[in-house]
C-alpha cells in the first residue's frame, strides 16, 4: 500500500512540475544541413586603374589604365553546404564583361573566376538572414576584338561582400548582395599574344539571385 501510495505521489509531482505546455519541440535552423545551389546576376563599377582611362589602347591592355566603360555586368554560378546553421562552405564561377571607353562593345574585357567561399548568416531561425561572404578564387582576362580573342593565364583574386537571404519556403530564397573584389593580373601572361594584361582587376557591384535548396 505504501509503495501504491508512493508511486501515485512521485506521478503528480511529474505532472505538476512539467505541464505539457511548457514542453518545447525541437525545431531544427532552417539552413542546418542543407545544399544551396544559387544563381547571381548584377552591375558593377571598375575601380583604381582598371576603370582608369589609358592614353594607349589594344587588345593587350594598357599599363597606364584599363579603359574600362561603366557599369559592368556579371553572372555568378554557386554550391555551397550549411556544415552549421549559421556557416556554409562552397565554390563559384564568376563571369563578367566590361566595354571599352573609346571602342565600346568592339573591344570587350571578360573576366572568369571559380574558387571557394565562406558564408556566415547572423540568424538562424525566421524567413531573413543578413549574411556576409569571403571568397578567394583563381582570376583570367579576355580581350575580344573583331581581329582575335586572346586570354591570359590565372591569377590570385579575393573578393568580400555582405547581404540578404529572404526564405520564400523551404526549397526557394531571393537573395541581394554588394560586393567587392580584386584581382592580382597585371602579370598575368598572355601566351598567343606574348604579352601580360598590364593591369589589376577591381570592382565594386550590385547583385540580385536566386537559391535552391536540397533537401
Amino acid at each position: 500500500m505504501r509503495i501504491a501510495l508512493g508511486l501515485l505521489q512521485l506521478l503528480l509531482i511529474i505532472a505538476v512540475a512539467t505541464p505539457s505546455h511548457a514542453l518545447k519541440r525541437y525545431k531544427k535552423p532552417p539552413l542546418l544541413g542543407r545544399t544551396v545551389i544559387s544563381g547571381w546576376m548584377g552591375a558593377t563599377e571598375p575601380l583604381g586603374e582598371f576603370g582608369q582611362r589609358s592614353t594607349f589602347v589594344d587588345s593587350h591592355g594598357s599599363s597606364t589604365g584599363g579603359n574600362h566603360d561603366t557599369p559592368g555586368y556579371h553572372g555568378m554560378v554557386e554550391l555551397e553546404h550549411y556544415f552549421s546553421p549559421n556557416v556554409s562552405l562552397g565554390v563559384s564561377y564568376n563571369q563578367g564583361r566590361y566595354n571599352d571607353i573609346d571602342l565600346g562593345d568592339t573591344l570587350q574585357t571578360h573576366t572568369a573566376a571559380f574558387g571557394g567561399f565562406i558564408r556566415i548568416t547572423t540568424a538562424n531561425t525566421g524567413a531573413i538572414h543578413p549574411f556576409i561572404k569571403l571568397g578567394l578564387s583563381s582570376m583570367r582576362v579576355e580581350f575580344d576584338s573583331p581581329e582575335e580573342f586572346v586570354r591570359s593565364n590565372y591569377q590570385p583574386a579575393f573578393d568580400a561582400g555582405a547581404g540578404i537571404i529572404l526564405m520564400l519556403g523551404r526549397h526557394l530564397s531571393i537573395n541581394g548582395s554588394a560586393v567587392y573584389t580584386y584581382g592580382w593580373t597585371r602579370d598575368a601572361y598572355i601566351a598567343q599574344a606574348d604579352a601580360i594584361v598590364g593591369f589589376d582587376v577591381s570592382y565594386w557591384g550590385a547583385m540580385a539571385g536566386v537559391s535552391l535548396y536540397f533537401p
